[in-house]
């Protein structure tokens, strides 16, 4: 007897892909693979204990389908236009997995400010700036303006809406890239960077709902946090506090801390002080450049979404001074905006736009809001050689890392 036919997940997905290429993720089900594959829907469920996990493999599957699609048509001479053009022709081609990638509801979508930070996008949002001129903010929004118009094309020929012959698409997208990238050259010339109080207190009544909509993970580092404090802990520092995001979930696990927060920004330490005014919390509107943090004062110190707009001096500095806040085998807890990718070339890049911003604007070397995201390799050797001996990524999603260092005096 010839032996029996087995199902494994690569034909199971093939046959899954084929199906969305052909009718649309909304007919991929146990009975429509199980037919493709002329088998009964019982070897399927013996390699996915259900259809969302093997949904799941799909949309990974078509993911990686798209960008080596669009790999092999980026060029670095414009790599944002011929983005927009791949992008436009890869929904002329791939309809369905279009649809199901980018235009589906029932698939999980990205906010703008997900895309722009996005690593792939990054390097095409700095090689707009490179072409252009444009300050990196500015880079960022021809980025945003030139893909959503690149969307507004392409869902409109998934929907047979439209039919743009690809010459046609070529010379549109040539075109409104010159166009936005001339609208924004003139904003550039008066843009100057906000001073770090003045950004957040302009914010402080939507900081909350902005704050967690922008970063990777959204609201999950905030509730993070609270799980790598040392059960130990009685004192602890909040830097950068802000409105005390991070502070439910500490307080919900040490309801009897006593906390010192320390923040730039008045009008956020409002918003902290009201919401947490039944706990033993002591504030300080200041700079902790400059505040006194003393010395062995405190078990844990922490930061969250605060130390990215500084550079590796000022960084040193900061986190020498917490080393040294620390009692002995005290922890520091910093969660922030990093290069997830560890690409040194993005971090470089950040730090040389900051140089020519203060020097075009004659800036001084004040606080201002810019962002500097360091590689988590960076991060940890700056926390090394302040004085930590031991540091390690704990947690993180995408460019939202979160490093554990533990101080602990040589004897």
């Amino acid at each position: 007897m010839p032996p029996k036919p087995t199902t494994n997940k690569e034909a199971i997905l093939s046959a899954a892909v084929f199906l969305v290429r052909e009718q649309g993720m909304e007919n991929v089900n146990a009975r429509s693979i199980a037919s493709k594959l002329n088998r009964s829907t019982k070897p399927l469920f013996r390699v996915y204990e259900n259809m969302d996990a093997l949904k799941q493999d799909v949309i990974a599957k078509l993911n990686l389908y798209y960008n080596t699609f669009m790999g092999a048509r980026i060029s670095d001479d414009n790599r944002l236009l011929a983005q927009g053009i791949a992008y436009i022709e890869f929904a002329r081609q791939e309809k369905n997995i279009f649809n199901t990638l980018f235009m589906d509801k029932t698939c999980a979508g990205k906010n703008i400010e997900e895309i722009l930070n996005a690593d792939w996008n990054q390097r095409s949002i700095m090689n707009a700036q490179k072409i252009t001129g444009l300050s990196l903010a500015n880079a960022r929004s021809l980025f945003r303006d030139v893909w959503l118009y690149s969307h507004g094309i392409a869902t409109q020929i998934v929907s047979d809406d439209i039919n743009i012959p690809p010459e046609e698409v070529v010379q549109l997208m040539k075109n409104v890239f010159h166009r936005f990238s001339l609208v924004l050259e003139d904003e550039n010339m008066n843009e100057i960077p906000e001073k770090m109080d003045e950004f957040f207190n302009t914010r402080a009544d939507i900081y909350d709902v902005q704050q967690i909509k922008s970063i990777d993970g959204e609201d999950k580092c905030y509730h993070e946090i609270a799980k790598y404090i040392p059960t130990y802990t009685k004192t602890l520092l909040d830097l950068g506090c802000g409105t005390g995001l991070e502070l439910e979930s500490i307080f919900n696990k040490f309801p009897k801390m006593d906390v010192t927060g320390i923040d730039l920004a008045d009008k956020m330490l409002e918003k902290l002080a009201a919401k947490y005014f039944k706990h033993s919390i002591n504030l300080i509107n200041g700079n902790y450049f400059i505040v006194d943090m003393g010395t062995k004062k405190y078990d844990t110190a922490i930061s969250v979404m605060s130390f990215h707009h500084f550079t590796h001096s000022q960084k040193k500095e900061l986190y020498t001074n917490i080393c040294r806040c620390l009692k002995n085998n005290g922890v520091f807890i910093e969660c922030d905006y990093m290069v997830g990718s560890n690409n040194s070339t993005i971090e470089t890049h950040f730090l040389s736009e900051r140089k020519k911003l203060l020097t075009d604007n004659n800036l001084t070397e004040d606080l201002y809001h810019y962002d500097i995201p360091f590689t988590i390799e960076h991060e940890m050797s700056l926390l090394t050689e302040s004085g930590f001996q031991s540091v390690k990524k704990v947690w993180g999603i995408e460019n939202t890392i979160m490093l554990l260092a533990t101080k602990q005096e040589k004897k």
